[in-house]
């Protein structure tokens, strides 16, 4: 993302060029090499939790794991509006997968979910998030036998990553505040508002990735990528 946003101060221009150009390479390699990288992370894991002893062969693949780092990069250095939580969660899932692989531990579903809870956790500095994760979004039945996994992997995910990294804080600090009475009538009308705009958000999420992404591109997944693309670069163009 720096990277992008240093060519981008030297050359407004060029994110209408390498934005839709990215993307649409993205949609190439990741269709061609590997589809299972498509999507966020979350589904990809929900989904291999139903049979983890084949997870590593499709979508908690080594492969899969390696493109979805790679191409994850790519579309922040391009430019794309792309997030790390269903990412880290993924590649998570996939490296506590391998792990008792090579250790020869069955992988059960309670393994997965401990990797994308660690990842999630070592990503944002946040072993709470991790486990909430875990409850939360992976584990419709949150068991009992699992929580002593999860746990660990979380611990030991953030030791490490506060020793690679050290101790930061990736969504920064705020140090605004509001008077009581403001936050009182402000916060009724934002909970509305965001409420209302993140239902209608995954809705239209749901639409497109149950066919309405075809239909909008006509079977053409290179063309709409490349105007989603230009549609990314034309918000974030500064001297529109």
């Amino acid at each position: 993302m720096m990277l992008f946003l240093a060519m981008d101060a030297r050359c407004w221009w060029l994110p209408l060029l390498l934005t839709p150009a990215g993307y649409v390479i993205i949609v190439w390699l990741t269709n061609r090499l590997a589809p299972a990288a498509r999507g966020s992370g979350i589904p990809q894991v929900i989904a291999a939790k139903h049979s983890p002893s084949n997870a590593t062969s499709g979508l908690a693949s080594a492969r899969t794991a390696i493109l979805k780092a790679i191409l994850t990069a790519a579309a922040l250095a391009c430019g794309g509006t792309v997030g790390r939580e269903g990412p880290t969660v993924q590649l998570g899932a996939t490296v506590m997968a391998y792990a008792h692989r090579m250790a020869r531990v069955p992988i059960t579903a309670s393994v997965l979910v401990a990797g994308a809870a660690a990842g999630v956790a070592a990503a944002f500095n946040t072993p709470l998030a991790g486990v909430a994760l875990a409850i939360e979004e992976l584990a419709a039945a949150y068991e009992q036998r699992m929580t002593l996994l999860v746990m660990s992997a979380v611990l030991i995910s953030g030791m490490i990553a506060l020793g690679v990294a050290g101790d930061y804080v990736y969504f920064g600090l705020v140090g605004e505040t509001l008077p009581l009475r403001a936050v009182l009538l402000l916060a009724p009308v934002a909970g509305v508002l965001g409420g209302l705009s993140g239902g209608l958000f995954a809705r239209l999420m749901l639409w497109l990735a149950r066919g309405g992404a075809r239909k909008i591109s006509g079977g053409r997944p290179l063309l709409f990528a490349g105007a989603c693309g230009l549609a990314v670069a034309l918000i974030g163009l500064r001297r529109i």
